[in-house]
């Protein structure tokens, strides 16, 4: 217990002194020092790429017990193309993470990754027209003000095939405020446009892990854009906040709060990774992750979370009332990927729920849970599964383990939706994830390796086949961070499903920091 306090402390209090600069103005350099107290507090709390920015520019030098390395290092080696698996970015020296993919519903051979280039300030995207066989250069996203930096990159399209959407967040040098902004490329690559402010932070108040969605399988509205994202405010709340977009991403209605933290962030309650679904008939729901009233766990809470959600029935002009959609979840993983502290951080993003409506106005959200409460073994997170019937999405099916390993972690878990296959009912589910290589109890080296693998389901989510692995080649752990999520993507009928990841297969070291990004153009699996 005394060891599990001190790490919380150390956590919260921002681990390690900083020596200030000398301000001329007293009022400046107490307005600067409350600056940095609040973002030492909020850092683990925020989105891994972020979290990792705060640190470096805060010069600190640990976080949630680990020592974070002062500088990439890479071994220079490049890995080969395999027969599955296509590099989209394997530079040896640029470090490419959190990757996401969209394709043109209406040209599904015209596809776009998006990605964190952690070795650079903006973000990179690339572009493909023959359906993700080959991949263009790296083309950097604009920052709205010089010395901005990027992260959080997410990419859509709207249901008519007019517009890619590139959603990232473009956050000040000091880490002061942040905008969430959107870059639109026409649906045939021709042209660039943006970026478009699609919620400007004010002062001292940091927006954070921004998600996007359209109406995949509503034309009706094929204009409508919306964007979530939490709102660290200065005052010390963490909000889920909402806007959206008529017009396909020109103008952006004011900023709503779904959900608040109440009391300020982490006291008890913390709110991250908000995701928005576009259903049919005007519906819009929006599923976030809740630490529920013991606290969040790495900083000396209890072990139970909730998934919460609240539901639009026109467009997103108004919102019902809060939903659980997971109550009282046991447990929360921890900060770092376990055994122990030994990997890249998890904490945050593998609960934060992925939400998809399937073509028959269903909803369908996956997450992850630690099966076994603490980081000592090598079973630190399985894939969780629950669904609601129809809008307003009011109750929830029990949720369902689609994790097949007893001794390891699954999860960055994403969802592809498509009309149902032949002989099947609702819908057609693809979820894929990461799959740490089981290994026997107590083995310290237990999720050492990670592959992609895919589960389907051909009658939405009653039944599930088995888990198949995607990747040519098994991937090392990283020591630090491997991103927030991987993506997927596919035209809404049956037909090809695209996937997008971060990848390791070139590394012989977890001190290695470099990854790169990979994406397999995935024929239709096979039935179950």
């Amino acid at each position: 217990m005394l060891k599990r306090t001190t790490a919380a402390m150390a956590l919260l209090l921002g681990v390690g002194s900083l020596g200030l600069p000398v301000l001329a103005s007293p009022s400046a350099g107490e307005l600067q020092r409350g600056r940095q107290d609040h973002l030492r507090r909020i850092m683990p709390m925020t989105s891994g790429a972020l979290s990792m920015r705060i640190a470096q520019r805060l010069e600190v030098g640990r976080l949630a017990g680990k020592a974070l390395p002062t500088r990439f290092r890479t071994n220079g080696d490049v890995a080969a193309p395999t027969l599955v698996d296509v590099p989209v970015n394997n530079d040896p020296v640029e470090d490419t993470n959190e990757p996401s993919i969209g394709m043109n519903p209406r040209s599904p051979r015209t596809v776009v990754g998006f990605s964190h280039d952690l070795t650079q300030d903006p973000c990179q995207y690339y572009t493909s027209t023959d359906g993700g066989l080959t991949w263009s250069a790296p083309i950097n996203a604009p920052l709205l003000q010089g010395g901005d930096f990027c992260s959080d990159p997410v990419v859509r399209t709207s249901p008519d095939g007019e517009w890619f959407y590139l959603l990232y967040m473009s956050i000040r040098s000091d880490v002061s405020s942040s905008d969430i902004v959107v870059l639109r490329l026409s649906g045939d690559l021709s042209l660039v446009d943006g970026p478009h402010v699609a919620m400007d932070g004010a002062p001292d108040d940091l927006l954070d892990k921004p998600w996007m969605d359209t109406h995949k399988f509503d034309r009706s509205a094929a204009g409508n854009l919306y964007v979530t994202t939490t709102n660290f405010q200065g005052s010390g709340e963490c909000d889920i906040v909402f806007a959206r977009s008529t017009d396909y991403g020109l103008t952006w209605s004011p900023q709503e709060t779904l959900g608040e933290s109440g009391g300020g962030c982490a006291s008890p309650n913390v709110l991250q990774g908000s995701h928005p679904a576009g259903g049919l008939g005007g519906n819009v729901l929006v599923c976030w992750y809740h630490s529920e009233s013991d606290g969040w766990y790495p900083g000396g809470g209890g072990p139970l979370f909730d998934i919460r959600c609240r539901n639009s029935a026109d467009h997103g002009e108004t919102f019902g009332g809060e939903v659980t959609a997971a109550d009282n979840v046991l447990n929360e993983v921890g900060f770092w990927l376990c055994p122990d502290i030994n990997y890249h951080r998890v904490w945050g993003a593998a609960m934060f729920p992925y939400v998809a409506i399937a073509p028959d106005g269903s909803a369908h959200v996956v997450f992850s849970s630690d099966p076994t409460l603490g980081e000592s073994d090598g079973e630190c997170g399985n894939v969780r599964y629950t669904s609601s019937a129809a809008a307003p999405y009011g109750t929830w099916t029990p949720l369902v383990d689609l994790g097949d390993s007893t001794n390891s972690f699954q999860g960055f878990a994403t969802l592809s939706v498509q009309h149902p296959r032949s002989g099947g009912l609702g819908c057609y589910l693809a979820l894929i994830y990461y799959d740490h290589l089981d290994s026997p109890p107590g083995d310290p080296n237990a999720n050492l390796y990670f592959d992609v693998s895919r589960r389907t389901s051909n009658d939405c989510g009653v039944d599930w086949g088995p888990s198949i692995v995607v990747t040519g080649e098994s991937s090392l752990s990283d020591f630090i961070f491997l991103g927030d999520y991987i993506d997927a993507t596919s035209a809404p009928r049956t037909g090809r499903i695209d996937l997008i990841w971060t990848d390791r297969r070139d590394k012989t070291d977890v001190m290695d920091l470099e990854d790169d990004v990979w994406s397999d153009r995935g024929a239709p699996p096979p039935l179950h």
